[in-house]
């Protein structure tokens, strides 16, 4: 295949070897150089015809994936939208609207402990309502919740815990940045071990 873009032929075109005299509309007698030059023209169009063809067949078939992929940006726009849409809905709908919570501070002296094994948060607590609330709304088999009347025994109770303990439900943000390691029972050892040694 000859190139398109190449320079054209310098062979004699059947006009150009018209005598001068002779005008497109008179009768004339071809001659056999005329006839062959004719030919040659014939076939080289026939050449750029068929190159311009496959040019074509080459440039719908880049627009074709040139649209693919402007479908496929277009997609992959749309989706990234309504995914920001969700992340945007779920953060509104997780939003906590109550006051932060205050946590009690703990009393090694009360008359009851509360030991959490399983719950929002487990460990030794001295206050009822604290202790309700780290197990408030959860199936029954995502919390344990045990009542004592001493820190030793609630201690005890703790350590046999330990092997089972579970942290289930969420924990409101305001909580979870007020809640301190003692809330959670891990400064209960100091403590258990100052009633021992008095």
């Amino acid at each position: 295949m000859s190139d398109p873009s190449a320079p054209a032929s310098t062979a004699l075109s059947p006009l150009s070897i018209l005598p001068p005299t002779v005008g497109l509309d008179a009768e004339w007698e071809a001659t056999p150089e005329m006839m062959t030059a004719l030919e040659n023209d014939v076939w080289r169009l026939s050449e750029r015809l068929h190159n311009l063809k496959d040019l074509m067949r080459d440039a719908d078939a880049k627009a074709d994936e040139v649209l693919d992929c402007n479908k496929k940006m277009r997609a992959l726009r749309e989706y990234e939208e309504r995914l920001v849409e969700s992340i945007k809905s779920f953060r509104g709908s997780t939003e906590v609207s109550a006051p932060p919570a205050k946590v009690p501070p703990f009393d090694a002296f009360s008359d009851t402990f509360y030991i959490i094994g399983k719950g929002r948060a487990p460990g030794i607590y001295s206050d009822k309502l604290w202790a309700e609330r780290l197990v408030a709304n959860l199936p029954s088999d995502m919390k344990q919740i045990v009542e004592v009347q001493d820190l030793v025994e609630a201690w005890d109770r703790w350590i046999q815990f330990l092997p089972t303990l579970s942290i289930n439900g969420r924990i409101p943000v305001e909580w979870a940045a007020q809640m301190s390691r003692r809330d959670v029972g891990v400064e209960m050892i100091a403590v258990a071990k100052q009633d021992e040694i008095l």
